[in-house]
């Protein structure tokens, strides 16, 4: 997952020419509503704690797939360490990768983070450094607190927290935000982890229950996120051609499949080929492109901001309708090119040029049908993910102290564990639990509570279930 949005994001930003400024504004483009605008005021690489992540994932070594699969254990409670033989290339990776770790959390000496500006058609080390480098410090986490180092796995996970806190509030698009809020659900699950040792020592859970705050600033948050989305990636100044041109290049063209369906890759190749697009008067709409953007951020932020229950899916449906309705105008035109490879040769482009120029506005509704911008439901899941954690947490904190479970959540706070009981960003009532089962759940995206009917990948199945799990 971290690297299927990784790709969407690096596939936007070198389509879209977009950069961390706006340097440029075209005079035929109506200016930027003062309520989605953002003016990035670039932090000194010096001061920029996000820089220390470029330069570690210049050094970073990769993991391979046995390693990925392998290191998944650490944040995954209830789950047991692999055999001797794969530790062994989990520890030498670990060993590979000692001064990309340093580099990376040197970064929290650094006053400020904010995610740097960078070359749309270069790379971008940090959005990888921060998957993988997290990874190999809840690896480490894990091995310490195997040797029952509990406080040091303690002070490195809140560490770990802190470092992804930093990438969702540091000036993050939101493609960052989706990056640096997957990285801190893998250490919000390591903590359980930590948590569902015995021998982990209470005061360690309950520094860690301080360090996990709710995220009723969240919404603020995503909020900032989405003026710093619209500004630099949906109004930043762009060429048709050089979008077109980008998108014939297969190491890009092979990045359609993270953010559009099957049935559009295909036609997203056709519509943005250079032969075709040099031809058509108006191939991007940017006015009313900038329009329909405005309108669709302005019902995210309002989604982001309300009660999930009260939002709106005007956005959903209306790309809906505009699929079917760009599918119908473009079947003349993809049935001409349909056994033609891309890009177009000379003489295919001529035998569909007049197909191509009946097509009201080709570049603009394509790349409006990118799902990347729908991903305000993040949001709740986060929070959701946050509100589980740190009701298991306190949970298996009373369990500690009392030899038992509770009957009900309310006794955490009678206990003084937690001021309130979590609440379920789903269905704004508290989240939901189960003594006899040992579970903790959401009611998830359908609102409605199945008793607790799910799975451990918490929000695959009926509700959002987190379980309550002891490593010994």
């Amino acid at each position: 997952m971290f690297f299927k949005i990784l790709s969407a994001g690096l596939l936007l930003a070198a389509l879209l020419g977009g950069a961390r400024a706006v340097s440029t504004v075209k005079t035929d483009k109506p200016l930027v509503p003062p309520d989605l605008y953002f003016e990035f005021k670039e932090v000194p690489p010096a001061n920029n704690g996000i820089i220390n992540w470029r330069r570690a994932g210049e050094v970073m070594v990769r993991p391979t797939e046995k390693v990925r699969t392998a290191a998944k254990y650490c944040w995954a409670p209830g789950e047991r360490q692999p055999d001797g033989e794969t530790l062994a290339d989990l520890q030498h990776w670990l060993n590979q990768n000692q001064e990309a770790l340093r580099l990376f959390a040197e970064s929290l000496q650094k006053p400020r983070m904010q995610w740097p500006m960078h070359d749309p058609n270069q790379i971008v080390p940090e959005y990888q450094a921060l998957g993988n480098l997290i990874l190999a410090r809840l690896l480490e986490a894990d091995h310490l607190a195997e040797a029952g180092h509990y406080r040091e796995a303690t002070r490195s996970l809140a560490d770990s927290l802190r470092m992804t806190q930093c990438g969702v509030e540091g000036d993050a698009s939101i493609t960052e935000y989706l990056i640096a809020g997957l990285a801190r659900e893998r250490v919000q699950e390591a903590i359980l982890r930590l948590a569902g040792r015995r021998q982990t020592p209470v005061t360690c859970l309950k520094q860690l229950l301080e360090d996990l705050p709710e995220l009723d600033a969240e919404t603020n948050a995503y909020a900032h996120i989405l003026r710093v989305d619209f500004t630099i990636y949906n109004y930043a100044t762009y060429d048709t051609r050089h979008v077109s041109e980008n998108w014939s290049k297969i190491a890009v063209t092979n990045l359609a499949m993270f953010i559009f369906p099957e049935e559009l890759r295909r036609p997203f190749k056709v519509l943005l080929d250079p032969s075709l697009v040099a031809q058509h008067p108006l191939p991007l709409d940017a006015v009313s492109n900038m329009k329909s953007d405005t309108r669709h951020f302005r019902i995210f932020r309002t989604n982001a901001l309300g009660a999930w229950t009260n939002r709106s899916s005007l956005v959903e449906d209306e790309r809906e309708e505009t699929r079917g309705k760009l599918m119908e105008d473009i079947q003349p035109l993809m049935e001409l090119v349909r056994d033609e490879s891309l890009p177009l040769s000379r003489h295919a482009a001529q035998r569909a040029r007049e197909a191509y120029l009946k097509i009201e506005n080709p570049v603009g509704r394509i790349l409006g049908l990118s799902a990347l911008a729908e991903n305000g439901t993040r949001i709740f899941r986060y929070r959701t993910g946050r509100a589980a954690t740190r009701t298991v947490l306190a949970l298996l904190i009373f369990e500690r102290q009392k030899g038992r479970f509770p009957a009900g959540l309310a006794d955490l706070v009678d206990a003084g564990i937690l001021h309130r009981v979590p609440t379920d960003p789903f269905s704004g009532g508290p989240m939901l639990y189960s003594r006899k089962r040992q579970i903790v759940w959401s009611v998830g995206q359908n609102g409605t509570d199945e008793q607790g009917l799910g799975t451990a990948f918490h929000f695959v199945g009926d509700d959002a279930v987190w379980k309550i799990s002891e490593l010994n």
